[in-house]
């Protein structure tokens, strides 16, 4: 059962946010001091909830382009997929890279690529080399 702080707290958690907010933008270098000795504190923490957002996003990425490979059209395990641009030089980003983004610019990117297995991608790379 909560009690009458945790209540309130909950009902103004608005107000909470704007304060910290305003307190992040008016004292950027105390803040920026206090979530560095955050993270190394929680270094643990920090490094699986990156991991866990970049599965994450990974699996979203996967679901947007299809969730098959392109070219031999089978369903595989998300380790397997890889990103392949379609035109080299348009490429803004590593698609390692790009799904740390916003899903916004991340999908700007997406459009530009074909999901691929790892061996379709290989063949696609170095299929005329053998």
């Amino acid at each position: 059962m909560d009690t009458p702080q945790e209540r309130y707290r909950k009902k103004n958690m608005g107000l909470y946010a704007n304060a910290a907010r305003k307190y992040y933008h008016t004292h950027k270098e105390l803040a920026s001091q206090r979530n560095k000795v955050w993270r190394e504190k929680n270094k643990e923490y920090v490094l699986q909830k990156q991991r866990e957002d970049k599965r994450t996003r990974k699996l979203e990425a996967i679901a947007y382009l299809g969730g098959q490979c392109k070219d031999c059209q089978k369903e595989y395990h998300p380790a397997i997929y890889e990103f392949h641009h379609r035109k080299p030089e348009e490429k803004d980003r590593d698609p390692s890279k790009m799904l740390g983004l916003s899903w916004k610019r991340a999908i700007a990117e997406l459009d530009k690529c074909d999901l691929l297995c790892a061996n379709c991608h290989r063949l696609r790379h170095h299929g005329g080399n053998y």
